[in-house]
């Protein structure tokens, strides 16, 4: 089985980023360490370029840049309790009954001592300049090496790059469908663009 690496812009609030994450966890299952995904932060609502990612205004209000550095706070603790919180921030926001706001800090904490972090190093540093500089870092790459837009982008160790909305696929579809979207993505470096012409899925698909 070939070894596939993944960067993966994304944004918590958006939902295909949750639909996304729920196909790749039974790709993951599959491939087991062949298949090795880094996610990275872009901020969906971030389209002034003067966008003041340290000010605490903008940090209050903006729906979803404290969720992005809840996600960095908690990969300072290791890769592994950053799954358990990524995963557990994915779920909570997508739950059907009732979606966590990605901007109330307090809601953030407790899923932090829900996936046993280090509680006082997390609240740290949700307040540490340093870990917000990764997340702009991470969405000015976005933006200025890829020309990324939207979640989630998919960047292969090639340079290719695909953004990608996708309901969750069939059980029995997950496998296959991912490796044509490896084969069309990646490999076919002389497609451009696919975007099918009928608002918003094909007929008949039953979600």
């Amino acid at each position: 089985m070939e070894k596939v690496k993944i960067d993966i812009f994304a944004d918590y609030a958006c939902p295909f980023v949750f639909n996304a994450y729920i196909w790749l966890n039974k790709i993951k299952n599959h491939y087991g360490d062949n298949l090795n995904i880094n996610w990275k932060s872009f901020l969906l609502d971030s389209k002034d370029v003067n966008f003041d990612w340290k000010n605490p205004e903008t940090l209050s209000s903006n729906r979803s840049l404290m969720s992005l550095i809840a996600g960095k706070a908690a990969k300072r603790q290791g890769e592994d309790l950053f799954k358990r919180y990524h995963d557990k921030l994915l779920i909570s926001r997508n739950s059907q009954t009732g979606r966590i706001r990605l901007n109330d800090k307090p809601t953030l904490i407790k899923l932090a001592n829900e996936c046993d972090l280090d509680v006082d190093q997390f609240e740290f540093d949700l307040n540490n300049e340093q870990v917000i500089d990764e997340v702009s870092s991470d969405h000015n790459e976005a933006v200025n090496k890829f020309g990324i837009f939207g979640t989630p982008t998919f960047v292969f160790e090639n340079g290719n790059s695909i953004y990608l909305k996708t309901f969750i696929p069939p059980e029995q579809n997950a496998i296959q469908s991912f490796e044509h979207f490896l084969s069309i993505s990646r490999d076919c470096s002389f497609i451009g663009e696919m975007k099918r012409p009928q608002p918003p899925w094909p007929s008949g698909y039953d979600v």
